[in-house]
């Protein structure tokens, strides 16, 4: 009798099986932002599957997470944060498998999730649900190197097919109440936004499409190295959360924009300094080997003059407090 009593009992638990370490009612998958997560669950092979419905009961708005009837899926009964974002992992639910995929998780997808069921097997209907706990951690910091003068883009990936209510990038480490970049209803405010960053950083697609939160950082400098932090509010009252964590570094490209010393600029790139260095000592060279070159000409021209077969026949000719004395035949001519 009591064989009989628990039959139905266990045919409900042997009709779906997930994979998990431990057995049971509620499985708990843990997973980082921007990873598509798989969450396997199975019915009997020879089951015929009538309905698939995925649900999460704090969605304030309706809609299911996913919903298949009849081996068609239904897009409008969706959320709209879950359109084109959760698929089958096998189309045709082969062998029971109604494993599914959510791509591109992000931490607003952290919740608890029931799985429901209904199946037909020899005539017999059977319905049964599962809950699934997800929870989507921030990514690690992603570290990003440039160097002076270029464009850097920072990626944010905000919950896809959602309208973006709010966007601002922070940086943590100045310290300050205002923001790199600040976006409220798709309209830019520079009186949050750090004075250094005015003008500098915009919106890597200006539409957010499919919750696209990137910004355009241009013309970076060393002052821009830092920590930056997205923050994405989706619904009008809710808390910004954080949606992607960036470091930036700068590599030396030859130059900074340093201060000023003593009204010279301290980052002038090294190899205008060496070229100037090059030039003076080349031109100094110069300068001195045309010296050199003048005055051996002209002790030339001396001596080719005084030296010369002529007819007046000099023989030896010195000076001296301007006394030129000419050796012909021992006669002496004072100039003085």
């Amino acid at each position: 009798m009591a064989g009989l009593t628990t039959a139905p009992y266990v045919a409900f638990f042997i009709s779906i099986w997930i994979v998990s370490p431990t057995v049971a009612d509620q499985k708990e998958v843990t997973a980082k932002a921007g990873q598509d997560v798989t969450v396997d669950c199975r019915t009997p092979r020879d089951a015929e599957i009538l309905l698939l419905k995925w649900s999460r009961s704090d969605l304030k708005s309706e809609g299911y997470v996913f919903f298949v009837r009849e081996n068609r899926h239904y897009e409008s009964a969706q959320h709209p944060s879950y359109h084109g974002r959760v698929e089958l992992r096998d189309p045709q639910m082969k062998a029971g498998d109604v494993s599914v995929v959510v791509k591109n998780a992000n931490v607003n997808d952290t919740g608890t999730y029931e799985f429901r069921v209904s199946t037909r097997s020899r005539e017999t209907a059977t319905e049964f649900s599962h809950f699934i706990k997800l929870t989507v951690t921030e990514s690690d910091t992603k570290n990003i190197t440039a160097k002076p003068g270029q464009d850097v883009r920072l990626h944010c990936q905000g919950p896809r097919g959602a309208v973006i209510g709010l966007i601002g990038w922070n940086r943590p480490d100045l310290e300050s109440d205002k923001y790199v970049f600040f976006l409220r209803e798709n309209h830019t405010n520079e009186n949050y936004q750090l004075p250094s960053y005015r003008g500098r950083v915009d919106l890597s697609d200006p539409e957010t499409k499919d919750g696209n939160a990137s910004v355009v950082l241009k013309n970076v400098s060393v002052n821009d190295t830092g920590t930056y932090e997205c923050g994405v509010i989706i619904r009008r009252g809710d808390e910004p959360k954080l949606y992607s964590t960036i470091k930036l570094n700068m590599t030396d490209s030859g130059h900074t924009d340093g201060p000023t010393v003593g009204g010279g600029i301290l980052g002038l790139p090294v190899i205008v300094v060496i070229f100037i260095a090059l030039f003076f000592l080349f031109y100094t060279k110069k300068i001195s080997e045309k010296a050199v070159a003048a005055e051996n000409e002209k002790e030339k021209l001396f001596q080719d003059l005084f030296s010369s077969s002529t007819p007046t026949d000099y023989v030896a000719t010195t000076r001296d407090r301007g006394t030129y004395t000419n050796t012909r035949r021992h006669k002496q001519t004072n100039y003085n």
